[in-house]
């Protein structure tokens, strides 16, 4: 057999065995991005604070965290070009840093952050080394604030809170090995609000994350 069939050979058993795969397990890590959250609260009659407000108006920022991502993925549909995958996302953030505009109110130091959203995967050019993908899902956060408030206080409202969560996101895999890919990708979870000591005038939040990481086909 001349080079060019066994090339033509190896690259036909290749796209047999990319084909084959139907499964596959990605690990990454990355950070968030938090949108700010303007609040309002009532307040006791208090004096007013050295060059700050004297009332309960104001915002809380967060801070970017280190985030850490599991997902499993299964292949249903296959149609050449695209293929259609059922994802199963877990997401984890431990610290996310709060500040505020306001110093009256006083928010957790920090809270915690966990996400769970299944849903679609839609891929183009999966049998490519370069292959762009857009996903969306739904399911659940869940956000634990700090037992100590910013001041150093026991934190009334300590309790962590259950929310649904809306995912919708998009990335790229490339691939080096038949079973072995790099992946970077934002995602955006659109989220219920943790406890946070105060009443945000919002309910509502988005929860962008920025990472990278490996995939496993098999």
């Amino acid at each position: 057999m001349t080079k060019s069939g066994w090339l033509v050979g190896v690259l036909l058993l290749a796209n047999v065995a990319a084909f084959a795969q139907k499964n596959e397990v990605a690990f990454l890590a990355g950070t968030s991005f938090t949108s700010s959250r303007s609040f309002s609260v009532a307040l006791p009659v208090v004096p007013c604070p050295v060059g700050g407000p004297c009332n309960g108006q104001g915002a809380l920022s967060f801070g970017h965290n280190v985030t850490v991502e599991g997902t499993y993925a299964r292949r249903f549909f296959n149609a050449g070009v695209l293929n259609l995958k059922f994802e199963a996302p877990i997401v984890a953030a431990t610290s996310i840093s709060v500040r505020t505009s306001n110093t009256v109110v006083v928010p957790p130091r920090n809270y915690s952050a966990f996400y769970f959203t299944p849903g679609l995967r839609l891929t183009a050019f999966s049998l490519a080394g370069f292959s762009p993908w857009l996903s969306i899902g739904g399911g659940l956060a869940r956000f634990g604030p700090n037992q100590r408030l910013l001041d150093g206080t026991l934190n009334p409202d300590g309790n962590a809170n259950l929310t649904g969560a809306l995912q919708f996101g998009g990335g790229v895999d490339v691939k080096f090995f038949p079973h072995l890919a790099l992946r970077g990708q934002v995602r955006d979870f659109y989220t219920g609000v943790p406890h946070l000591n105060t009443a945000a005038i919002s309910d509502r939040a988005h929860n962008v994350l920025v990472s990278g990481g490996v995939v496993f086909h098999f």
